[in-house]
């Protein structure tokens, strides 16, 4: 099964045109000594159906056979387009899927959301179009999640993601998005790295952002945001870098006690007409 994943995905992406494509699907080569597929040896149980409805869980003394299990795609910068063909969902152990840095088009299939296994998900750099999936959020094993620069993904970031519980970087940066942010991204313990910049993001800047006692980037620049900084952000004591710019803000940081916490424009303003760049601890 893993063997016809492999193959759609590669005529779904235009294989035949890779810069590298070495080895796939050639006659007597394993699926896993393609080049970007990474495998690993798993013990598939071996159980007949009756023993399988007489048990509750696995015996101990289960037999086995040892698999070469495809867990991860690594294919960026390599000519690859197309779309990303839903049969991605027959490599379940798969547990990291890097196609960044191609000219993949269409949208991002739902079925991705099936992979329980991943843990890095980077499909940035590409020519996506369509909507942020919020089956994603199922993802609660993914640390790494970035769809940036793809300005053709559209609509509102889904609230869905707040239920990726093991989530450390989130890169949603230079992309269409609009509407409000979700509180529900305030769920997120875990995460350390947050990018929102270059879309057409609106609203107040979340309170619930304030509890996100790990964060320590948040890049929020570029967008539409009103109003100001919220007091509860001044918990946010491992945050080193803050990017406020081009927005619409009204916020002095001097006066509401950011000002440890970054650098601003020469008054502390973050209006559109404002001095603009990094603001670094």
């Amino acid at each position: 099964a893993q063997r016809y994943s492999a193959a759609v995905l590669y005529y779904s992406l235009g294989g035949p045109g890779w810069n590298s494509g070495r080895y796939w699907l050639e006659p007597g080569v394993h699926e896993c000594d393609f080049v970007g597929i990474v495998c690993e040896d798993v013990v598939i149980p071996a159980l007949t159906l009756a023993e399988a409805l007489a048990s509750d869980g696995l015996p101990d003394d289960v037999r086995g056979v040892v698999e070469r299990v495809v867990v991860a795609v690594d294919l960026p910068e390599n000519g690859l387009r197309g779309e990303i063909p839903r049969e991605i969902a027959g490599l379940p152990m798969l547990g990291r899927l890097n196609l960044w840095s191609n000219e993949i088009s269409g949208t991002i299939p739902s079925q991705i959301g099936t992979l329980n296994n991943l843990s890095t998900v980077k499909l940035d750099d590409n020519l996506l179009t369509g909507y942020v999936p919020s089956d994603l959020g199922r993802l609660s094993s993914v640390r790494d999640l970035s769809l940036s620069l793809n300005p053709g993904i559209q609509g509102r970031i889904p609230a869905e993601l707040g239920d990726m519980s093991s989530l450390e970087s989130l890169d949603l940066g230079g992309m269409g998005l609009r509407g409000a942010v979700p509180t529900a991204l305030g769920r997120l313990e875990n995460l350390t790295r947050l990018y929102l910049q270059n879309n057409r993001l609106g609203g107040t800047l979340p309170d619930e952002y304030g509890v996100l006692s790990g964060l320590e980037e948040l890049v929020l620049s570029g967008n539409g945001f009103v109003g100001g900084v919220p007091a509860s952000w001044s918990g946010l004591r491992n945050l080193r870098r803050l990017e406020l710019q081009f927005n619409d803000l009204e916020a002095n940081l001097d006066r509401e006690g950011f000002c440890s916490m970054m650098r601003t424009g020469r008054d502390g303003g973050f209006g559109r007409d404002k001095v603009g760049g990094q603001y670094n601890a």
